[in-house]
C-alpha cells in the first residue's frame, strides 16, 4: 500500500499521478491553523488559574499537540516540494535527451545496454 513498490490497481489509469497539488494545499492550510492553535492554547494556559476548567495542564497539552501537528504538516510540505522538484528535473532531462557525444553506459563486458536481466545457465545461450 505504501512506498515505491506499490503496484497500480487495474481500475487506475496508466497516467494517474499522486495528488501533490491537493496535498500541498492542505498542508498550506493546516500549518498556520495548527500554529495558531498552539499559540492560542499556550496563551490561554498562561492566563488561566489552577482551578479553571480546562486546567492549564490540559491547555498546554493541547498547545503541544497543535505544535506537533504543525511541524508534521511542515515536514510534509518539504517532502512534497522535494518530490515536485525531482519530477521537474526528470522531465527536463527527458525533454533534453542524451548528449550527442555522451559515452555509453558502463556495464559488464558483453552485456547489451537494453538487456534487462541476467539469464542464467538454465536458459541456455542467448
Amino acid at each position: 500500500m505504501f512506498g515505491r513498490g506499490r503496484s497500480r490497481a487495474r481500475a487506475e489509469p496508466v497516467t494517474a499521478q499522486r495528488p501533490l497539488r491537493v496535498r500541498m494545499l492542505l498542508t498550506m492550510v493546516y500549518i498556520p491553523l495548527f500554529a495558531a492553535g498552539a499559540v492560542l492554547f499556550a496563551v490561554w494556559a498562561l492566563w488561566s488559574d489552577a482551578g479553571d476548567s480546562p486546567s492549564p495542564g490540559i491547555l498546554m497539552a493541547l498547545s503541544f499537540i497543535c505544535a506537533l501537528l504543525a511541524l508534521l504538516a511542515l515536514g510534509e510540505a518539504v517532502a512534497i516540494q522535494h518530490r515536485r522538484e525531482r519530477v521537474y528535473r526528470r522531465q527536463e532531462e527527458a525533454a533534453k535527451g542524451p548528449e550527442p557525444n555522451a559515452p555509453e553506459e558502463p556495464g559488464p563486458p558483453g552485456r547489451k545496454p537494453d538487456d534487462q536481466g541476467h539469464r542464467g545457465p538454465e536458459h541456455g545461450p542467448e
